[in-house]
């Protein structure tokens, strides 16, 4: 059967990530791929699991395929009873991204970066705007928009986990207390520069309200170093992590659904007054991902 993530990829091929920033309430996507790889050694190993890009405490590899928001929030796995629906995915997806955008925007957080030979430099500063407790900031490398083809034609990978910096910690108990950090990440071999751009994500590790969970997610934000400046992230954004393997095909529909959700959300280029690249609203762009997996199918019936 051909593969969901092989339809999105045809749509996202015209949906190219564009050179701004993404708008400032848009959930902040990574795509991390299971470590250790279960097919580590043979022909369709994941090339794209490395111990130097693991999620966040709580998507262990034996999970796979899992979606979580702000690590507290789990995707159900089969939404509205069906596990193999792109467009049930994605509003499963938009259900958890409504309800931690609903929990308001505790901190501010800037990042700006600086490709350098072999390495991206980053440097993020967290204002809180409430009291938070003790934090954590974790950078993440992703590159976006990876040409791969793992047998059923080129898929175009978004948004792929590819290393991490070390965590900071700080105490943030006053409104207006803040911190900053800098890191500088090597490009893993086989990297593009041009398309590499980092996530951060901030978590309470020790919260000053107890209304929060230990490990949540209360900011997240991305910098791509195809953006003009640095990233002021005030509005809240929520961190969508997904855990998935390139040889995984029950991971096929989730992974369709956050590559959705990147192309609905991608930057709109601006030149001379001039909107290109303009990304479709979420439901066409899922009705297109149907409607193209139909007619696919509907080629093969007809050629067997």
């Amino acid at each position: 059967m051909l593969r969901v993530a092989l339809v999105a990829g045809l749509i996202l091929l015209a949906l190219a990530p564009a050179s701004a920033q993404q708008p400032s309430g848009a959930p902040v996507l990574v795509v991390y791929h299971a470590w250790p790889d279960p097919e580590a050694g043979r022909p369709d190993a994941d090339p794209f699991s490395s111990p130097d890009a693991l999620p966040l405490p709580g998507l262990p590899a034996e999970r796979l395929p899992a979606t979580r928001a702000d690590g507290v929030l789990d995707a159900d796995p089969a939404p509205e009873g069906n596990p193999d629906s792109a467009v049930t995915q994605v509003r499963e997806l938009q259900r958890l991204v409504d309800l931690r955008a609903a929990t308001g925007s505790p901190a501010t957080l800037d990042v700006d970066g600086a490709l350098q030979p072999g390495a991206l430099a980053v440097d993020v500063n967290v204002t809180a705007q409430e009291p938070l407790g003790l934090v954590e900031a974790r950078v993440v490398l992703v590159e976006d928009g990876i040409p791969f083809d793992a047998g059923g034609g080129t898929q175009m990978l978004r948004h792929v986990a590819r290393a991490s910096a070390p965590a900071e910690r700080a105490n943030l108990s006053a409104v207006g207390a803040s911190f900053g950090l800098h890191r500088e990440i090597a490009l893993p071999n086989g990297t593009d520069p041009a398309r590499v751009g980092v996530v951060v994500a901030l978590r309470v590790v020790d919260p000053s309200d107890p209304a929060r969970e230990p490990g949540e997610v209360v900011q997240a934000a991305s910098w791509t170093a195809r953006q003009a400046g640095p990233t002021h992230q005030a509005e809240k954004a929520v961190l969508v992590e997904r855990l998935t393997a390139t040889w995984c095909e029950p991971c096929s529909p989730g992974d369709a659904a956050v590559s959705l959700l990147a192309a609905r959300d991608a930057p709109a280029a601006q030149s001379a007054g001039a909107r290109y690249l303009q990304p479709v609203g979420p439901w066409a762009a899922a009705g297109l991902a149907a409607g193209l997996g139909a007619f696919a199918l509907l080629l093969r019936r007809r050629a067997a």
